[in-house]
């Protein structure tokens, strides 16, 4: 099969708040406008995580997740508050911190719903999930296919699959444009602390891999209905103990310099 032998990227941006790092989106965007590239922005409905709001509110930002979705970018729900509430990894189970991962169904039930309200209020209707801190439970996705949720942006696998309950899974493995196995590799980036020289190696990077990038319709197109395989399953393992010991590695670097 010639999926095989392919390497493609999905982009996709985190964080997506009222008060993020406008003064440098407003850069990425008329970046990924100029070249066609219809990127999965996650959004966070109501946010209380000041990590990821340090900015100036941007009074517009309503209209501008309108906008984006005008566009054909993805727009996906990002949780609700963005708040981690329990040290429980979930099902990816990249970070033992999670916003939904062993909380009470109905709780999950309602934050979700109270999220896809205030993006329906905008004009937004959601079928993307992002898991905040990459972390969910199946009680997470029961609920989400309760409100006709069709995607999951999250995995450590190769390639897109559908599970049992038609759901579709798009693995998220890596932060910048490079693979070492052929696959489908949505390329996670957290903007709101880039500087001008991050932006332009972001830029440089996407440059030399457009015939590469690919938009959620495409993978939709290429993947849905695909099943889990066996090979699935040997890549997740492989690249789930890669990605852990990178951020083991990347914790030691950064606790010599404290």
């Amino acid at each position: 099969m010639k999926e095989a032998f392919q390497t493609k990227f999905l982009i996709r941006f985190d964080d997506i708040n009222e008060s993020m790092n406008w003064k440098i989106w407003d850069q990425i965007e008329y970046f990924l406008d100029s070249l066609g590239i219809k990127p999965a922005v996650a959004v966070i409905p109501k946010n209380r995580d000041d990590s990821v709001a340090k900015w100036s509110k941007n009074s517009q930002f309503e209209s501008r997740y309108l906008d984006m979705y005008k566009k054909g970018y993805e727009i996906c729900l990002h949780g609700y508050d963005h708040v981690y509430i329990t040290d429980n990894p979930g099902i990816f189970g990249l970070s033992p911190r999670s916003e939904f991962a062993g909380v009470d169904p109905q709780i999950q039930r309602e934050k979700i719903k109270k999220g896809i309200e205030i993006l329906q209020e905008i004009g937004i209707n959601p079928r993307c999930w992002i898991g905040p801190n990459h972390s969910y439970d199946e009680f997470t996705l029961k609920i989400l296919k309760e409100f006709s949720f069709s995607i999951i942006l999250d995995g450590h696998h190769r390639l897109p699959y559908e599970r049992g309950d038609n759901l579709l899974i798009i693995p998220t493995q890596r932060w910048k444009m490079k693979a070492f196995f052929p696959g489908l590799y949505t390329v996670c980036y957290h903007h709101n602390e880039w500087n001008q020289e991050m932006l332009s190696q972001f830029k440089e990077d996407t440059k030399k891999n457009i015939e590469r990038i690919v938009c959620i319709d495409d993978v939709i197109n290429e993947y849905g209905g695909r099943q889990k395989t066996t090979f699935d399953y040997i890549f997740s393992t492989i690249d789930k103990k890669y990605t852990h010991t990178f951020k083991v590695g990347v914790k030691l670097l950064v606790d010599q310099f404290k």
